[in-house]
């Protein structure tokens, strides 16, 4: 799993944070490329969330294989998937994969409120 920190440049929320898990078939789990990123967004600002936060690695396991999952959603915000005319909110337990991060699908949207 990773944590997920958003921050405001200066402060880093706990209450921000969300969690995403990536699973895969194989022996050895895969691993965040990097894991210590952190979502800078202004307060009630929107960011892409893709692959600088999100890519991955994994020695056994194809990476169009990889299934990703929205374990924890943040507190002061939510995730959208925007994909051409349409926007969804992510909800926990939404499942997605590599190559629906690297096409730039998905944001963060602070709620404007201060943490």
């Amino acid at each position: 799993s990773r944590y997920v920190p958003v921050s405001d440049g200066v402060n880093t929320l706990p209450a921000q944070t969300f969690i995403i898990r990536v699973v895969s078939d194989g022996n050895q789990p895969p691993r965040f490329s990097s894991p210590n990123s952190v979502i800078k967004v202004t307060q009630g600002g929107t960011v892409p969330v893709g692959m600088e936060q999100l890519s991955v690695t994994d020695p056994d396991t194809p990476l169009s294989d990889l299934r990703f999952t929205l374990k924890q959603a943040p507190m002061m915000g939510k995730v959208i998937q925007k994909d051409r005319n349409r926007q969804e909110v992510l909800r926990e337990g939404y499942i997605f994969n590599l190559e629906d991060i690297d096409r730039n699908m998905f944001h963060y949207v602070h709620d404007g409120f201060k943490g």
